[in-house]
């Protein structure tokens, strides 16, 4: 907290500390006449808040800025030149001069006054009146009511505080414990709070660290797959890779056991821990989970049960028919050129009934859904007999005379397609879209 010096002449029309945010409805609440002054105090680098400073002041002509910072430096005289005239700025120097701001000055600007006020929380609790509240020990500056709060992963507002007596108080001095109401969740005892006057940035920086914790705790418990395998290797994370070997005939599984290990190279060992005949079980998916392995099925099924577990745990089963695209599949891997796969999903299917013409827009096929959701812009396979006639792309659904969106089961629409509008009755109108598996 600055003190302002006996120094300031008391005619000044304001001597209080306010935020840069704060400074354009102060000034444009007083009256214009002979130039004043606004005096910036902080360090140069809080680019954001001189330059909430700057454009405040160029929206009076009146007024000019006083900075006193560690600087100036080259660039800020570039960008400040944007708003004000020189003669509208003055620098002082670094801080130690701030009594020439004083003197001169009739509004002082400090950097927000609670921004990044480090306080501690105490205690926290659910309150089934007030909700979440938190008995906090501010550290250094003063916390105020209305301050935006960043506490660990939750962040809120003090819509009130109270002291230990439970009386109410507006404001929180360093070494003073205060009890607050205003955050979205409880916190956790320890947790260091950073206030500031801008909630929707607390939102922000909360956001950003839940998204930084979901990430590190992904990448912790990832699971390694053929299509991230050369990362993995190349920043040094990975050493073997593991892999359970499921296939239909002993011989082909020793067949390919061999050719796997074959693939190790001086970056990484290619290392079969189980190889056995018949499907893929869960005690199999349980192994590479344990062992952050993939599972390699050849010409063997997938147990349903062991499907699901695959997917809740992020262990990556790959199915094959031929030896060589398993050994290709792997080596690709290794050396982090590996093509995705895809497959064609069908969202749903339509039987065209009546056929109708439009000048604008030409055929349009009159259908009935049988199955499943149409949807607009989607990729689509027509059909007649069961033969494919062409792939084209659903260019609009109607619904009577509306333009709509998607079309469910049991409905009745119209569907334009791109480029093609020899419909028959009978013909059928598949969707589809394509689904990365690998």
């Amino acid at each position: 907290m600055v003190v302002l010096p006996n120094a300031v002449e008391p005619g000044r029309i304001d001597r209080r500390l306010v935020d840069p945010a704060e400074l354009r409805s102060k000034l444009d609440n007083t009256a214009p006449g002979v130039s004043k002054w606004v005096g910036f105090v902080g360090a140069l680098s809080e680019e954001k808040r001189v330059h909430l400073a700057v454009e405040a002041v160029a929206s009076r002509s009146d007024w000019g800025l006083l900075i006193a910072g560690d600087g100036p430096e080259e660039r800020w005289l570039r960008s400040l030149a944007d708003y004000l005239a020189p003669e509208r700025i003055r620098f002082l120097g670094r801080r130690s001069e701030l009594a020439e701001v004083f003197a001169m000055m009739d509004v002082l600007v400090l950097p927000s006054r609670t921004e990044g006020i480090p306080a501690v929380v105490i205690e926290a609790e659910l309150d089934s009146s007030r909700g979440p509240i938190a008995t906090v020990l501010v550290q250094s500056g003063t916390l105020r009511q209305g301050d935006a709060l960043v506490v660990g992963e939750t962040s809120g507002k003090v819509k009130a505080m109270f002291n230990d007596r439970g009386e109410r108080i507006r404001e929180a001095p360093p070494a003073f414990p205060a009890v607050i109401m205003g955050l979205e969740s409880v916190p956790e005892a320890g947790e260091r709070i950073r206030a500031g006057a801008d909630e929707r940035l607390a939102r922000q920086v909360v956001e950003e660290r839940r998204r930084r914790r979901e990430a590190v705790e992904q990448t912790a418990h990832a699971h390694v797959n053929l299509d991230t395998l050369f990362n993995e290797i190349s920043t040094g994370k990975l050493k073997e890779l593991i892999i359970i070997l499921k296939a239909d005939v002993r011989g082909s599984a020793e067949a390919i056991k061999a050719s796997l290990e074959r693939l190790s190279n001086a970056e990484v060992k290619v290392k079969i821990i189980h190889s056995a005949t018949g499907p893929v079980s869960d005690s199999d998916v349980m192994l590479a989970e344990a062992s952050n392995g993939i599972i390699i099925a050849f010409n063997t099924r997938i147990d349903p049960s062991a499907k699901k577990r695959s997917d809740v745990s992020g262990v990556e089963i790959r199915s094959y028919a031929i030896i060589y695209q398993v050994l290709e599949d792997v080596e690709k891997a290794l050396q982090g050129m590996l093509e995705p796969v895809f497959q064609t999903v069908i969202d749903g299917h339509a039987e065209v009934r009546q056929l109708f013409k439009s000048s604008r827009l030409g055929g349009i096929a009159g259908c009935f859904v049988t199955d499943g959701t149409l949807r607009r812009g989607s990729n689509v396979r027509v059909l007649r007999n069961n033969q494919e006639l062409t792939r084209t792309r659903c260019e609009g659904l109607k619904r009577f005379a509306d333009d709509v969106r998607e079309v469910q089961t049991g409905y009745e629409c119209g569907v334009v397609l791109s480029n093609f509008d020899k419909f028959l009755d009978g013909d059928v109108i598949e969707f589809i879209h394509e689904e990365r598996v690998s």
